[in-house]
């Protein structure tokens, strides 16, 4: 989920802060917002009577689920009020901010990057892009453009896509099911959402094979996963982290992955590039960015910060557990590796003649 938060002159934020601090905190600062990761909002649950909390009008979690029982005695003890779908970096900090800072999820990310290209550059708004949103820039028409309205602050991390079929599926390899896919014009299939990374992936495996496989459209990444599971769908391509959720249960078996270098936790499956299908090598790619006309400093001085996070130990296994590869950089490098990003995917999605509907 993409979205940007904008920071007010009264902002602070925290790293690993006691009861104490974060009183202290909110207290110096009247904060009335508090934007955490679900771990640090279950951190949260033990410091009701601990910290004063009064002043708190909202608490933003990424994504939480609670037992109704704590959600309600949490909401009774302090008055907050949980909004869910919030991302990937609040897994990096706890923020606690005045009340004109703001949180705009919605519309596959739409929202957050119109609403990001349009703030003033002043270092107050930031906003995670994806290469969905690259992807959805060249597929339909949308109000803002990565090349145009963009600063990157750095890269943050990258998903890789697994090639899986169901293990009862008589092809043990990529070769393999190419193979059979030759023998079998026609008759096999994949799926993916209309305009996915998975779609494409699909679909350059498909051209530069040589191969006739049939793309099943699904509306949600879980239909497909049940289609493959329930063999009503041959070939499935998703996030390695999700493929090794059926991995482990022993149903699928992954074929090939993306990336630049083998999973971690599936050394043996070679990558598409390794295989001779270079092209196909597609992964989800996710920038930290800032209006365009941010001045520099500020740029730098952001850049900083998230490289400081993004190196820490926990904050890295939160984002492996979310199926994130967390890395980092200067802004200078994600800005040229964004470039070259936004023209390949032009590319790719104008050869494919694929379009939304």
């Amino acid at each position: 989920v993409l979205f940007p938060f904008r920071v007010g002159a009264r902002a602070v934020l925290l790293e690993k802060a006691g009861p104490a601090d974060l009183a202290a905190a909110i207290a110096r600062h009247r904060a009335t917002v508090l934007f955490t990761a679900p771990t640090a909002y279950r951190a949260m649950l033990g410091l009701v009577g601990q910290a004063d909390l009064s002043s708190l009008r909202k608490c933003v979690s990424a994504g939480e689920t609670l037992p109704a029982p704590t959600y309600h005695a949490w909401l009774k003890a302090t008055g907050l009020k949980l909004m869910d779908g919030i991302g990937a970096t609040e897994m990096l900090h706890i923020f606690i901010a005045s009340p004109e800072d703001e949180i705009r999820p919605g519309a596959t990310g739409s929202i957050a990057l119109e609403t990001t290209a349009a703030a003033p550059p002043d270092g107050h708004t930031i906003v995670i892009g994806s290469s969905s949103q690259i992807v959805n820039q060249h597929l339909s028409k949308v109000r803002y453009d990565f090349a145009r309205d963009f600063v990157p602050v750095t890269l943050s991390g990258t998903s890789a896509y697994a090639v899986s079929v169901i293990k009862t599926f008589p092809a043990n390899s990529l070769k393999e099911l190419i193979a059979l896919a030759k023998a079998h014009p026609g008759k096999m299939n994949y799926t993916g959402t209309i305009g996915s990374i998975a779609h494409f992936m699909g679909w350059l495996i498909q051209r530069d094979a040589r191969i006739d496989i049939v793309m099943i459209p699904s509306k949600l990444a879980a239909e497909a996963e049940t289609d493959v599971l329930a063999g009503r769908i041959e070939i499935w391509i998703a996030t390695v982290s999700t493929s090794m959720r059926q991995v482990r249960a022993g149903k699928v078996k992954v074929l090939a992955v993306s990336g630049n270098q083998r999973s971690v936790e599936m050394p043996q499956v070679p990558t598409v590039t390794e295989l001779g299908y270079p092209r196909a090598n597609l992964v989800a790619n996710y920038y930290i960015m800032a209006p365009v006309a941010t001045p520099k400093p500020v740029i730098d001085t952001l850049n900083s910060e998230f490289v400081k996070a993004l190196g820490d130990k926990e904050v890295r296994a939160r984002l492996l557990a979310a199926g994130v590869d967390a890395t980092s950089g200067t802004p200078q490098e994600a800005a040229i590796m964004l470039k070259n990003e936004v023209n390949q995917w032009e590319k790719i999605v104008r050869d494919s003649g694929i379009r939304l509907e």
